[in-house]
């Protein structure tokens, strides 16, 4: 019999030399009470628990650990980093623990009370996800805390390459960036890498293998958050057509949105933001500095209390089918949600959103029929079925009665 050691005697004597050499602190995993599941992802599990009083969450890989995989590699990357950062606006790392039983090394992690940014916004709209209301007190304020931490983490040299709404969590009220499963350094040697993450939220030339991702995306990124705050739905999974039309459109776009309502400048400043950190030239996205000074000025300036948005699915089919759309085709791609960026099957398998991310306010509004029909299909709202060989303009004055920005229903509700 050969006494070759087992994998996993390697990897767990590799990492416990790691933690030796540092000033990791090493938590004994017998003292914390019984785990409880909150959350699973493509790598790892994590568990809520408590230790000597004090609740913090768990972070296990999903198997046990083995010398040279993937999996192990990306523990011993997210460790690196984590180790590093500490920021009121960054989850905290505490240390590692190891379950003796399974002998997988666990990272212990400051527990986030208030779930993620999306439980949150879902909260906030009607069981119908055809209402949605936030002050804009809280909206800025999470605005500015993303923004802080994402800031800390430029600062840095560490971009995150994996902002969405799900790992943006809430403590206390308090936003946190976490999961730095993907996050890189920026002065890593390594100039490419397969691109995962949730790409609503990923600037498409990511997915060119020869584009090194860099701060710039982290902020489109961004963006996409701040466009969310402030809409309450989720954006769709083919939300970079939708801004590139928005961004070609942009004074357009800002002026229907101050066309709703008085005292409406916060509406068209916030959009201004989040519309600049889509821009194509990447030096002219803003910095993270920028960003916070104009959030400041939008809460400082409005007199209105809360932002209030009715009847989403117009807000919806809007941004499906822009007003600049000139032919059916352009139509037929715009509305096709299932389209998704080419490459290796591999390298994308979790970044489309799931149906219940879906069903989390984005029923997919439109849809394309067989015989070449286009059929917008919506609860409570029809648009007659329009066949493809008709002209672009014909279905462009169909969708003008129901896409002008003045009836979407944005509103600001003043104090009383």
């Amino acid at each position: 019999m050969s006494n070759r050691t087992s994998p996993l005697v390697d990897c767990s004597e590799k990492l416990e030399n790691v933690l030796k050499g540092s000033n990791i602190e090493s938590f004994d995993y017998s003292q914390f009470s019984e785990p409880e599941g909150v959350g699973s992802g493509e790598y790892a599990v994590v568990y809520s628990t408590t230790f000597r009083g004090k609740k913090y969450a768990l972070k296990s890989l999903n198997n046990n650990l083995k010398f040279g995989n993937k999996e192990f590699k990306l523990f011993m990357h997210e460790l690196k980093l984590l180790h590093t950062v500490n920021h009121p606006n960054v989850v905290k790392f505490y240390g590692i623990s190891r379950d003796s039983q399974t002998k997988n090394f666990m990272f212990v992690l400051q527990f986030a009370d208030g779930g993620n940014l999306r439980d949150l916004l879902k909260l906030k709209s009607n069981e119908n996800n055809n209402y949605y209301k936030i002050s804009w007190a809280e909206l800025i304020k999470i605005a500015m805390e993303i923004t802080l931490g994402l800031k800390y983490l430029h600062e840095n040299y560490i971009i995150h390459r994996d902002l969405h709404s799900k790992n943006i969590l809430l403590d206390n009220g308090k936003a946190l960036i976490a999961d730095f499963g993907l996050s890189k350094r920026l002065d890593d040697t390594a100039t490419t890498s397969s691109v995962k993450g949730i790409d609503a939220y990923i600037d498409p030339r990511c997915f060119n293998p020869e584009v090194k991702r860099d701060k710039e995306f982290d902020i489109y990124s961004l963006g996409v958050l701040l466009w969310e705050l402030m809409n309450g739905i989720p954006p769709p999974r083919n939300f970079a057509n939708i801004i590139k039309d928005i961004s070609r459109n942009k004074e357009k776009y800002i002026g229907d949105i101050s066309l709703n309502k008085e005292n409406n400048s916060a509406l068209s400043e916030h959009a201004d933001i989040y519309i600049n950190c889509w821009s194509p030239a990447l030096e002219e996205r803003p910095k993270p500095d920028n960003i916070l000074e104009k959030l400041e000025n939008i809460l400082n300036k409005t007199t209105a209390e809360f932002i209030e948005i009715s009847n989403q699915q117009i807000v919806q089919l809007t941004l499906y089918c822009s007003e600049r759309l000139d032919s059916s085709n352009d139509i037929l791609e715009s509305i096709n949600v299932n389209t998704h960026h080419e490459g290796n099957q591999d390298d994308y398998e979790n970044n489309t959103q799931s149906k219940d991310d879906i069903a989390d306010g984005l029923n997919e509004p439109c849809e394309v029929v067989s015989n070449n029909e286009l059929a917008v299909l919506n609860e409570g709202m029809h648009l007659p079925t329009i066949s493809n060989n008709g002209s672009g303009k014909m279905i462009q004055n169909h969708l003008k009665l129901l896409t002008n920005w003045t009836n979407i229903g944005i509103s600001l509700l003043h104090t009383s």
